[in-house]
């Protein structure tokens, strides 16, 4: 509902400032010359406006999307790149403790031995 009173407000301005710029004014662009209704010149001049900034805007728009996209894929990449080291830190981590665990296992049977050796 406000945005139907507020194309109404807007719609009453214009038709007002169409009917007080009503007038013909000479009008050259390049080469081309002629005659135009003041108020035809003046929301045309607004529309090529409006119509430049949406370009430049969408090229804009367009330039982040693609910068978001790859920073998007560069955090996936780094994401899988750490999952696969954290597996080869903790599989390290097992060798290692297996390594410690032979060699406990080692001391403690050399000890057993010499241990029979003095004893017998």
């Amino acid at each position: 509902m406000p945005f139907i009173i507020l194309t109404a407000i807007i719609s009453i301005g214009v038709a007002i400032f169409a009917i007080q710029n009503a007038m013909s004014v000479p009008v050259n662009f390049f080469v081309w010359h002629g005659d135009a209704s003041l108020v035809l010149v003046i929301l045309g001049s607004f529309l090529a406006g409006i119509l430049v900034a949406t370009f430049y805007l969408l090229m804009l728009k367009a330039r982040h999307f693609l910068a978001t996209k790859k920073l998007e894929d560069e955090i996936y990449n780094l994401k899988r790149d750490n999952k696969t080291l954290e597996e080869r830190v903790n599989m390290l981590m097992h060798t290692q403790m297996m390594h410690e665990q032979a060699a406990k296992q080692a001391t403690e049977k050399t000890a057993e031995t010499k241990s029979e050796a003095t004893a017998g």
